[in-house]
């Protein structure tokens, strides 16, 4: 339902979903995700923006790539 509004489930993954900030593709149901600051990450997208590390949303104790 989208605005009271029946919504099949590929229009509302085209139309309406959150969008992953990294691969542009749909967020869906059941996915497990990251949000930050209004903007979303599938679990495998969400990476150091620098080396490309990803620790299942943990790779802040493990990437050193920000640390002055």
């Amino acid at each position: 339902m989208v605005d009271g509004q029946p919504c099949c489930v590929k229009c509302y993954e085209e139309k309406h979903a959150k969008r992953c900030s990294r691969c542009q593709k749909a967020i869906v149901a059941d996915v497990e995700y990251l949000e930050f600051e209004d903007k979303y990450w599938h679990k495998e997208c969400f990476t150091c923006s620098k080396c490309q590390v990803n620790k299942n949303y943990t790779f802040f104790h493990y990437c050193f790539c920000f640390i002055i």
